[in-house]
């Protein structure tokens, strides 16, 4: 790049002039799973993603299993007798 074209401004940015109204504050990252319900749930669903991107995967297929009987056994502890 020559250092004429370092010159030039860039006039492609859009520019904007700041205004008296309050803007929203960004939206807060995701916060990392609070229990423990939560993060098998979230490994249930990369156990998902692992078996549509591997579907003849035996070993993604066999930790895909134990995530969903690891949750079973939680949601079966948590739930009150009828």
């Amino acid at each position: 790049m020559s250092t004429a074209e370092t010159d030039i401004p860039d006039t492609t940015a859009p520019t904007t002039a700041p205004t008296t109204e309050s803007t929203p504050p960004a939206a807060a990252p995701e916060a990392a799973p609070a229990t423990a319900l939560e993060e098998l749930q979230h490994a249930m669903l990369g156990g998902l993603m692992g078996i549509i991107g591997a579907p003849d995967d035996p070993a993604v297929a066999q930790a895909g299993d134990e995530v969903v009987l690891r949750l079973d056994a939680l949601l079966a502890s948590q739930t009150p007798p009828a």
